[in-house]
This record gives structure tokens, C-alpha cells and sequence, in this order.
């Protein structure tokens, strides 16, 4: 089960701050701590956090969760808003992205397969999912995020039986034709569609009409038509064979019809036409009373458009967007945790659905889950699975077919399971090509490079081999995060002192170096190269006799090893690894210039620095996995000191054979 205590706040940072002790991992539920405003209470509570203990519900089996975003849509390539609406399709490529997973994929096992209902999200979970014999779950939890029309107050009792009784006048003065039984029922329901019910309809088109005043009309209305065809309800004729006799279709279906009427009407209208600038305009803010809010036009339309396979924002170009919304589109870009619509706070919202869907997926009796979802649920379900709060949307990138893996690990004095993220966001192209990260074209960029492989690492033994050099695969797995790095210009390679991470360092540099006679370039590149102490984190291991003893049983490199290591260790790799994050941000310090910076170490200083450009606290070591010859990469679209946005973490698909599996088996009960 799974609570979420909410206590707005002002401030919308999102550093995260310990206030009481921490206790040891193994006995702690997730905490979630993000920083969110309120738009009432925003001014008085400013300052103040919120805190959302999470427990996720025990499992008997570990059990590894795959995340896949839907290939390219046609509302993707034309850059278009498409929430949780259904109208776009695959592209070409989308279906070619979602093939080219499906091949990444082929000789994984998956025991189930949840998916989003919405046409994009179907058909690239039924590409992926392919010769499976066991259906498709589709789950409508698992939409994209659900953005809100504009709403508004005021009550129409009023109206309605003002337009009721002005219905009545109109049809009396008409009774001496509408009640004459010689006139033809066919020109009576003719002449009661052109002179009573336009009297009835007036002005309805923008009413926030509840259920209780469709019904009175609708009565109303049916009363007119019996008494005009000589029946009551007494002679137990239904509604639908009175109105087929008549020729008059429902006048609830009449309203609707007028809503949307006007609703395109004003759409239509320019940006800074009064009636648009009257429609943006937010509605005083204030503390609403006791019982339900009232129902507001906004949300009438909402329904008429989804119940007409409609939606307000079709098709909308992102600068159509900025232009028709204004701040509210402007907070939505820089703020979407506090970004608040219709009295809504979407991804807040989103954040509450995702961690409904982890109930689901843990209670499905599966071990190998595929999941076939939109981008920022699956932002969402990362987030939430690892604790993160809602003000990292937009940090944990999610591209068209991109793949994460999240693994659930069993405790063995039960309660909520350890969660590691094992990978993010593994996409069928390559990791580094160009693209935006959270809406904009990063400037600085930081690539995070865990060191081929030694001898030490490759053994079944405690994950600190000793100063060891790289080993043939290790080379290899060099030589391939070099290739990778070959179309993207390096202005400098940072790695500890160890062997392996300076053998890996001077083989990207020489292949960057080459870029000219490779044909990556066509002038000769220079890459500076530095080594840091800092990032040096085999003297910490060798501090201590007892740490390898400690953990000696524990498999190397495998999901939350780090939780496994002595609270002294972890505390003294998280304090070097501090200094460490902060040289690589000054090395991206100059603003004038594009910086891409490659960092070449052994993976536990990668995953403490990923902990620092999240800003979180020592006890998320474990929350995050990375494996040998591994590429993560941040970047910086606000420059570096904005926040960082993590495209990807342990990409290893550009190891060819060598590169790491989404699933493991689980034959004869084996661990992942």
C-alpha cells in the first residue's frame, strides 16, 4: 500500500536536504523529497517541503521491469502537444524505431507485456511484443500526461429554468399548430425544431451544464413532444419511439453540438481578441469552502471533446502554445512540478498515477516485465520507483523506443523491496546523437565513462581488482566507447589514476585525436587530457581491512552492491566524489563555448557523481547500477549552473556482442 502526504511549499529547488538523520538503507522505505508551491498558500508556507514516504509492496522473487517509450509519432516530427490525447500514429520511423527494439530485444524473456491504450504506445508494444502467445495488458494508467482545459465558476440554476420557461412560452404560443391533430407529426416536429427549441438553446453553449440540468431539460422537452403527439407517460411509450415519430433528435445532443460550435468559434478568434484574452484570463485565487468545486465550462468542454474523440489542443504547434498560453506555457517549460491548469497540477498527478502502477506490476506474478508506455510516465514510473519527486520531470530523459531497466530485489526481512535503476533510457540509435534534453538544445555536456574491463573486475570477487591494467576485453570495450565518442568533438578526457582508467582515457583520446584521418573530421582535433586524485576511489576500498571481507559474498557489479558497503566507506566515497562533480563543472564553466567533457572512472565514482547532479544524499548509492565500459551522459541545457539532465546511464548497446543484456535468465531460481 502506498501513501502520499502532501504540504505545499514555495520553493519549486530541486536540492534535496536531510533535516533529521537517515537511517542505514536496509531498514528505511523510499523517501521522496521535492519542492512544491501551492497557488493558495504559496506566500504564507513559503520555505517549507514536501515529504512523501513511499512503500512499495513486498515481493517474494526479484523481479526486473522494463520501461520502452512508443517509436516516433506524427505529432512528434511535426512538433506538436500531444498529452494524453489519441489522434497520432506511428511515422516510418516510429515503426522502424519500435522494430529495431524489438531486435534489441529478441533474445530477451518477458514474462508480460503492460501498454498504454493510445494508438502510438499500442502499436510499438504490439511490434516489440511480437510472437509472444500471452496478450498485451492494456492499462489506461499508463497514458501520457493529461493536460487540462482552462475552467471557470458560476451557477446556471437560474438559466436553465429561465430558458425552460421561456420553451414553454414559445410552444404555447405555437400550440394551436402543435397540438392540432390534423397537422402532420412530421411538420409538427419541423416546426418545433425552428421556433421552440432555438428559445431553449439560447445561450446554452456556455453553460457548465451539471448531469441534474441536462435531465430537467430533457424533460422538459419530452413533455412538449408526447403532449404533441397526444400521449402521456401513462401509455408507456418510450422516449426514443416518441422522438423517432417526431424527428427531433435529443436536445442534450443539441447542446453539446452548440458548445463545441462556440468553443471553435473563440479558438478560432485571434490571440489578442477580447473574447480569447477573457478566455486565458486565471480566475481569482481563493480558499475554496467545504463541499465539491463547481463545475466550471472548461471542464464541460473537456468531456464534450472526449466524448467526441476530440481534443482542444489538436494538433498544436509548441509556439502556438507559447503564444495562445503565455506563462502558464512559460511554467510549463521551466516549473512543470508547480505548473497548475484548471486548478489541476498535472504532474503531480502523474507522479500519484505512476506509483498506482507500480502496485499493479508488482502484484502481476511475473519476473520479467515489459512495459510500453509514453515519455513522461515513463519519467514517472522512474522517478517514483527510485524516490524522486516530481520536480525531476524533465531530468530522467525518455526518447522515442528508448529502453530503462528498473530491478525489484527482495528483502530478506520482507517490507518494501531495494530498487535499483539499472538502465536509462537505451535508445536504438546512438546516445550521443543531437537532439533537445527537457525541451532545449543542452550547451555543456559531461559523458561519464566507467573503464573497460581488468582482470580484477572480470572474477567473481569484491569489485575493486587493485590498480590492475585493462584486459583484452577491456580494451575492446575502449576502443568501442571511442567509436561511439567519434562524431562528437571532446575538448578534454578526465580519469583517476588508476591503470584501467587511463588506458581507456588514452584510447578515446587517440581515436579523436585520428578524427581527421577517420574521416570524422576534417581537421585534427586536440583533447586535453588530466588526471584527478579525486577521482581515484581504490585507495578509499584499501582503507580498511574488513571491507572486502564484509561483502566478499556478494556478487561484483551486480543492482544495489553499493548497499552492501560499510556506511563509513560510503560516506567517505561520497564526500570525494563531491569535489570530484565540482571539477568536472568547472571544466564547462565558459559560457561562450560549447564544452564536452569525457570522465573516465570505475563505476562507484560514476554513480556518486550521478547522486550529485541530482542532488541527492550518500543513501541513493545503491539506487543506481553501471557496469564496465559503460556511457552515461549528462547534459546541461541551461548551462552548468542549471540543472543537469541525464540522457542516458549505463548504455552499453555500442559493445556489439559484448554489450550487456536487458534480461537475465532466471532458470533454476537465479538471482538477476
Amino acid at each position: 500500500m502506498m501513501f502520499l502526504v502532501v504540504r505545499p511549499c514555495g520553493s519549486s529547488s530541486a536540492r534535496i536536504h536531510h533535516h533529521h538523520p537517515t537511517p542505514p538503507r536496509g531498514s528505511r522505505n523510499v523517501v521522496v523529497r521535492c519542492s512544491v508551491s501551492s497557488s493558495v498558500q504559496e506566500k504564507e508556507e513559503k520555505g517549507t517541503e514536501l515529504d512523501c514516504s513511499v512503500s512499495f509492496p513486498p515481493i517474494r522473487a526479484a523481479k526486473r521491469v522494463v520501461l520502452v517509450r512508443h517509436g516516433q509519432s506524427t505529432w512528434n516530427a511535426e512538433g506538436r502537444i500531444q498529452g494524453s490525447s489519441n489522434f497520432s500514429v506511428l511515422t516510418k520511423k516510429g515503426e522502424s524505431q519500435a522494430e529495431t527494439s524489438r531486435q534489441m530485444l529478441i533474445d530477451d524473456h518477458f514474462d508480460a507485456c503492460f501498454a498504454s491504450p493510445l494508438a502510438r504506445s499500442k502499436r510499438t508494444a504490439e511490434i516489440i511484443w511480437g510472437p509472444h502467445h500471452e496478450p498485451i495488458i492494456p492499462d489506461y494508467d499508463f497514458r501520457e500526461i493529461d493536460l487540462y482545459s482552462f475552467q471557470d465558476d458560476g451557477e446556471i440554476e437560474g438559466d436553465v429554468n429561465h430558458r425552460i420557461q421561456a420553451g414553454w412560452m414559445k410552444w404555447r404560443k405555437a400550440s394551436g399548430v402543435l397540438c392540432d391533430a390534423k397537422v402532420p407529426i412530421k411538420l409538427k416536429g419541423k416546426f418545433y425544431r425552428t421556433a421552440v427549441r432555438p428559445a431553449i438553446l439560447y445561450g446554452t453553449e456556455c453553460w457548465a451544464v451539471k448531469s441534474q440540468h441536462e435531465t430537467k431539460v430533457g424533460v422538459a422537452e419530452m413533455r412538449m413532444l408526447r403532449w404533441m403527439c397526444g400521449k402521456t407517460r401513462q401509455d408507456k411509450i418510450r422516449n426514443g419511439a416518441i422522438r423517432e415519430r417526431v424527428g427531433v433528435a435529443p436536445i442534450v445532443e443539441k447542446m453539446v453540438e452548440n458548445r463545441l460550435r462556440w468553443f471553435g468559434h473563440v479558438e478560432r478568434r485571434p490571440v489578442d481578441s477580447v473574447v480569447r484574452r477573457v478566455d486565458q484570463m486565471e480566475r481569482r485565487q481563493t480558499i475554496r469552502g467545504r463541499g465539491r468545486p463547481k463545475k466550471t465550462i472548461r471542464e464541460v468542454i473537456k468531456k464534450d471533446l472526449e466524448l467526441n474523440d476530440l481534443d482542444r489542443n489538436m494538433g498544436l504547434l509548441k509556439h502556438e502554445g507559447k503564444e495562445r498560453f503565455g506563462s502558464a506555457f512559460r511554467q510549463w517549460q521551466v516549473d512543470a512540478a508547480n505548473f497548475n491548469i484548471d486548478g489541476h497540477y498535472p504532474v503531480r498527478e502523474l507522479w500519484d498515477r505512476a506509483r498506482s502502477c507500480w502496485t499493479k506490476i508488482l502484484a502481476h506474478d511475473s519476473r520479467s516485465v515489459l512495459v510500453v508506455a509514453h515519455n513522461a510516465v515513463n519519467q514517472a514510473l522512474v522517478a517514483t520507483a527510485i524516490g524522486l519527486g516530481p520536480e525531476y520531470f524533465r531530468t530522467l530523459l525518455q526518447s522515442n523506443c528508448g529502453v530503462s531497466v528498473l530491478d525489484f530485489i527482495p528483502r530478506s526481512e520482507g517490507g518494501s523491496p531495494h530498487i535499483c535503476l539499472n538502465r536509462l533510457n537505451q535508445t536504438p540509435g546512438s546516445s550521443i546523437a543531437g537532439g533537445k534534453s527537457g525541451g532545449r538544445e543542452p550547451s555543456k555536456r559531461i559523458i561519464l565513462i566507467c573503464n573497460g574491463s581488468t582482470q580484477g573486475n572480470t572474477e567473481d570477487v569484491f569489485p575493486f581488482g587493485g590498480d590492475q591494467p585493462l584486459n583484452m576485453l577491456g580494451v575492446i570495450q575502449s576502443q568501442k566507447s571511442a567509436e561511439l565518442l567519434l562524431d562528437l568533438k571532446v575538448n578534454s578526457i578526465i580519469s583517476s589514476l588508476n591503470k584501467a582508467c587511463i588506458g581507456t582515457a588514452t584510447i578515446i583520446s587517440q581515436v579523436q585525436e585520428a578524427a581527421d584521418c577517420l574521416g570524422a573530421d576534417c581537421v585534427p582535433r586536440y583533447v586535453e587530457m588530466k588526471q584527478m586524485g579525486s577521482f581515484d576511489v581504490e585507495t578509499i576500498f584499501k582503507q580498511t581491512e574488513t571491507a572486502s571481507n564484509a561483502i566478499s559474498n556478494f556478487p561484483p557489479f551486480q543492482p544495489g552492491w553499493l548497499n552492501r558497503v560499510d556506511d563509513g566507506l560510503r560516506t567517505k566515497l561520497w564526500d570525494q566524489s563531491r569535489k570530484a562533480w565540482q571539477s568536472l563543472l568547472d571544466e564547462i564553466s565558459d559560457e561562450s563555448n560549447p564544452e564536452v567533457v569525457v570522465a573516465v572512472g570505475h563505476p562507484a565514482i560514476h554513480i556518486a557523481l550521478m547522486g550529485h547532479c541530482l542532488n541527492l544524499t550518500k543513501e541513493w548509492l545503491g539506487s543506481f547500477h553501471l557496469d564496465a565500459g559503460s556511457v552515461s551522459l549528462v547534459d546541461f541545457p541551461d548551462g552548468p549552473k542549471g540543472k543537469g539532465v541525464i540522457r542516458c546511464l549505463n548504455y552499453t548497446a555500442h559493445l556489439g556482442r559484448w554489450s550487456i543484456p536487458i534480461t537475465r535468465s532466471t532458470e533454476d531460481g537465479e538471482e538477476f
